[in-house]
């Protein structure tokens, strides 16, 4: 289906003050900011400031908004509103790979160490305790009406936002500083099953074919077409050979940590 009209967007963003209008977070301003795919993102101003850290106040606020559906796909059904601290002058790590002097910020190995922490951090002790945990909770017979708002939310930090985006940005933007941070998430995570290592290979494969469909729908095309079947191909041999389990395709190239024995 097609995306929202601007009549549509401006009636999401009249809806979302009507929301919090009697909350703490009552908005005097409301401005979309584009590029999410599947929630829409708002800069907003509060009516009354709030307290921050260090003795400050915050004026500013992030809206994060999921409607019946997802921004892109209405047929996809979502809905939620998230009220998330503002923090002016700064970039978010996918924005610092974009910029001139990338390289510059993130010298040498630090693009690996910062793969190696994030992928560290997703095989913490304490996600392992909460998997634990939820996991009980979904052991559980459907149907209890204690049980029935259950399930879990993890904040956007999904896969597709690390080694299939990121792979994305050195196969679509010709970005190699991406790349150790997709080795250091694979290393970081630590050593998985031989399943779950072809589901990942699967994940990403996907999650590279979709490309076409999750870019910026305003505006050329930034890559030339041959990039991108180039890139739709990859992402169709990956889910083929990982469909196959052919572990040998998997010894050399991008994934290939993946499938190694961890010491």
């Amino acid at each position: 289906m097609p995306p929202l009209s601007q009549a549509e967007e401006q009636a999401i963003a009249n809806r979302i003050v009507e929301e919090l209008s009697q909350t703490p977070y009552s908005l005097s301003s409301i401005t979309q900011l584009h590029g999410s795919t599947a929630n829409f993102v708002f800069h907003s101003t509060l009516v009354q400031p709030l307290p921050a850290e260090d003795d400050s106040t915050a004026t500013t606020v992030i809206i994060k908004h999921s409607t019946e559906f997802v921004a892109i796909i209405r047929d996809f059904p979502l809905i939620n509103t998230q009220v998330l601290e503002d923090l002016p002058g700064t970039n978010d790590l996918k924005t610092a790979f974009f910029l001139p002097n990338a390289t510059d910020l993130l010298p040498g190995s630090s693009p690996l160490t910062i793969g190696h922490h994030l992928g560290s951090w997703l095989r913490s002790e304490t996600l392992e305790t909460l998997v634990a945990v939820f996991g009980k909770e979904f052991e559980k017979p459907p149907g209890a009406e204690a049980d029935k708002h259950w399930g879990m939310i993890h904040g956007d930090f999904w896969s597709g936002n690390l080694i299939g985006d990121l792979w994305e940005r050195k196969i679509f933007n010709d970005l190699d500083i991406v790349m150790p941070v997709v080795q250091g998430v694979i290393e970081g995570y630590g050593e998985v099953s031989e399943e779950l290592a072809f589901r990942a290979a699967i994940h990403a494969g996907v999650q590279l074919i979709s490309w076409y469909s999750r870019r910026p729908w305003s505006g050329a095309l930034m890559p030339p077409p041959k990039v991108i079947i180039a890139g739709l191909t990859i992402g169709r041999g990956i889910i083929l050979k990982a469909w196959e389990q052919d572990r040998k395709f998997f010894e050399h190239g991008v994934l290939a940590s993946l499938f190694a024995k961890k010491g």
